[in-house]
């Protein structure tokens, strides 16, 4: 009896898939152009940008082996959304500090952000101020400021 490999396991995704291909496929399935590590894709925009199925990405959820979506209740509809910078740590394989990090040195030059206490007090200022934030249509309450967590990303 032969065995059937699946293409879709997390190994096999974090092999052929680099940060910068998602950000690629991003920008070509959706037209997301230089999204901020916060900013958010909905289950079925990842699905189709990593390429597995939708209901593969439900079970790597239940298992805990896929990228850290946002708590659930945090957007509109109680849907499951992903943060860009949880996908792009998973892909990597390395802490989710350190993508957001890679991404204020490039959008902050001016800044210090040599340790994961700085990165997080700037992307909080960042949040506070409304620098960058997320469409509309996604913010179940638009007025009142989110927290912020590495492995959360942003959550009411």
């Amino acid at each position: 009896m032969t065995t059937r490999k699946h293409k879709n396991t997390v190994a096999h995704v974090q092999a052929i898939l680099a940060p910068k291909d998602f950000l690629d496929r991003l920008e070509e399935l959706y037209g997301i152009t230089k999204p901020f590590p916060w900013q958010v894709v909905s289950r079925l925009q990842l699905s189709r940008a990593i390429g597995v199925h939708l209901q593969t990405l439900a079970n790597w959820d239940i298992r805990d082996k896929g990228p850290k979506p946002t708590p659930r209740g945090t957007w509109r509809q109680n849907k499951v959304y992903y943060p860009i910078a949880n996908v792009m740590a998973w892909l990597d394989q390395k802490p989710g500090w350190e993508v957001y990090q890679e991404w204020l040195k490039i959008e902050c030059p001016t800044q210090d952000v040599g340790s994961q206490s700085q990165c997080q007090s700037l992307i909080e200022q960042l949040i506070e101020t409304r620098t960058y934030k997320q469409p509309q249509w996604k913010q179940k309450l638009r007025f009142k400021i989110p927290n912020f967590s590495f492995e959360k990303g942003v959550y009411l």
